[in-house]
């Protein structure tokens, strides 16, 4: 039997795949495995497709997860930070309001005061 690609050389086994026989040459290309080197191209197109459609999907999962982290850092970090600067804007309209209560409590005060002053004039 000839070298199916090496057609001058002698076949020195045949392909467990196809059974083409492969010279010495051929042989290597697998390491010997007893696999010629087209089969052996198309075990690696294959895998090679596999590998491609887990890589995107891998990547994929990456992405979610760092939206998810992203979300759940907000979630822990941010609402807790928001929360705070609303007590502190609270704290703040609290204390508005109570200044805007007195004053005018007091301007009523004054303004009756000030009516009641002018009848005794």
């Amino acid at each position: 039997m000839k070298c199916f690609i090496h057609s001058a050389k002698e076949a020195i086994a045949a392909c467990k795949k196809c059974g083409k026989g492969m010279c010495s040459n051929c042989s290597s290309y697998s390491g010997h495995t007893g696999i010629c080197p087209a089969c052996r191209k198309e075990e690696f197109e294959e895998e090679l497709s596999k590998k491609q459609i887990e890589f995107t999907q891998t990547n994929k999962t990456i992405f979610w997860y760092k939206v998810y982290t992203v979300l759940l850092c907000w979630t822990i970090i941010d609402i807790p930070i928001g929360l705070y600067h609303i007590h502190k804007q609270q704290e703040q309209a609290n204390k508005l309001y109570q200044r805007i209560d007195y004053l005018g409590k007091e301007i009523n005060k004054l303004s009756k005061a000030l009516s009641q002053g002018s009848a005794n004039i």
